[in-house]
């Protein structure tokens, strides 16, 4: 004789367990190789100077960007930014750039390609789109537009679009894509850059930890621009970041292509 108990709400079925271990190696999958993951699952299909900035943007923690007019820097920060939310949970992304109106430029370019509104992306899917939180207010899309542009992924990552009064932001914590960036202040980037300033790993609990978790990724900070005035801070960032790259320090990441490269040297594969 065989007797069954029925499952209690913590518990999970076989079946659902099942699921989950393929969702966890497909995430770790992604983590490995992101520019695969973003061209599989987005079906956005990079050109290789943005596959490799992809590549050695994913793992540092600061990386600069100075790339010429029409190279895709919106583009590709849309696509970066959309693989490193769904596959880190708990991701909290700003965008700042000189203007409100640039940083929903930037927010909106994202949405349109999550949304598959970009005729130059043939082959582009829905699936970052299904993963967006379409419950209260924003449950047409789940991307919510003025006055507050952000949104939130059930993963419980979530990107907001920042404005420029210095005054109304303070305090904010989490990573931050800093858009056309040569003509920000000083007064600007202190402001902001102190999002990322805290340990994304710290926890406490009133509970015997019952196991180790692993370390989170860092928040980081990622500056893109076209290069501008050598008095902005933009350029001094630059001379630090490359200088910090050539020493060998793995957590920087600087960025240059200019427009010849562009134009004569791209090659997709």
């Amino acid at each position: 004789m065989e007797s069954y108990s029925r499952i209690s709400s913590k518990e999970l079925s076989q079946r659902k367990l099942e699921e989950y271990h393929k969702m966890a190696k497909v995430v770790q999958w992604g983590r490995k190789n992101p520019v695969k993951f973003c061209e599989l699952f987005f079906g956005i299909k990079l050109i290789d100077y943005q596959s490799y900035c992809f590549m050695k943007t994913w793992p540092v923690q600061y990386a600069l960007w100075a790339e010429c007019r029409g190279a895709g820097k919106d583009t590709l920060a849309a696509a970066y930014f959309m693989t490193r939310l769904l596959l880190i949970p708990d991701y909290s992304l700003y965008i700042s750039s000189n203007a409100y109106a640039q940083s929903v430029e930037s927010f909106n370019k994202l949405r349109d390609i999550a949304l598959k509104r970009i005729p130059n992306f043939k082959t582009a899917t829905d699936i970052f789109a299904r993963e967006v939180d379409r419950t209260g207010s924003n449950s047409e899309t789940g991307f919510l537009q003025a006055p507050t542009c952000r949104f939130r992924l059930f993963n419980n990552s979530k990107m907001e679009a920042l404005s420029s009064n210095l005054e109304t932001i303070r305090g904010k914590r989490g990573a931050v894509w800093f858009n056309e960036t040569a003509w920000k202040t000083k007064e600007e980037l202190a402001v902001v850059e102190n999002f990322a300033n805290v340990d994304s790993s710290f926890s406490t609990s009133t509970k015997k930890n019952e196991y180790i978790e692993p370390p989170k990724m860092p928040l980081q900070l990622l500056y893109t621009s076209s290069v501008g005035d050598v008095t902005y801070p933009f350029f001094d960032k630059y001379k630090t970041f490359y200088k910090k790259m050539l020493a060998g320090i793995s957590s920087y990441f600087c960025f240059d292509i200019n427009a010849y490269d562009v134009l004569y040297h791209s090659t997709i594969d």
